[in-house]
């Protein structure tokens, strides 16, 4: 039976989740750091990411089919992260602050994914997510979402739009 992402159900056999984890998490756990989060809350992303995936009873022989999922997943929890910060009250100084380490860049695109949330719809989040935050290449992102190069393209262009506008409102107010 044709699962979600190329991924397969499996009757009968389990899935060898505990090779699969150990394959996968360390790249799955960079993938989540690199978002913007902090360790701790990378390893969360990453964990619930892994608890979705043994919760579908899925499994693949497509290793690659497996991590685009993870990192699609992954990716979606980080947008409703964000989102629900966004709920909470934002201080003025956490929006687009001078980059002057490495430190500040990490707090600066948190601060501007938390704008975006509120502006841009789940798809083109997840194409920024990956390519800007994750270095994903155009022919990847498609790949890991599942749509055309013209489509992740698209979205993409949808994503740094957005964000170039709320650098430029940033910048008038500063």
């Amino acid at each position: 039976m044709a699962g979600f992402f190329g991924l397969q159900r499996k009757s009968g056999l389990p899935m060898n989740v505990e090779a699969t984890y150990r394959r996968l998490y360390p790249l799955l756990r960079h993938h989540c750091r690199r978002l913007g989060g902090s360790a701790h809350w990378a390893e969360d992303v990453a964990q619930e990411s892994f608890e979705r995936l043994i919760a579908l009873g899925t499994t693949t022989l497509d290793e690659r089919a497996t991590l685009a999922w993870l990192y699609r997943t992954s990716a979606n929890l980080s947008i409703d992260r964000y989102r629900q910060s966004v709920r909470r009250p934002v201080a003025s100084e956490d929006l687009i602050p001078a980059v002057s380490s490495a430190a500040d860049a990490a707090m600066a695109l948190r601060a501007l994914i938390r704008r975006l949330t509120t502006v841009l719809d789940a798809e083109a989040l997840q194409a920024g997510l990956l390519t800007r935050a994750n270095g994903l290449t155009q022919p990847e992102l498609a790949e890991i979402l599942g749509v055309s190069e013209r489509t992740a393209r698209r979205r993409l262009a949808d994503f740094d739009r957005a964000a170039l506008a709320i650098q430029q409102e940033e910048s008038r107010h500063v």
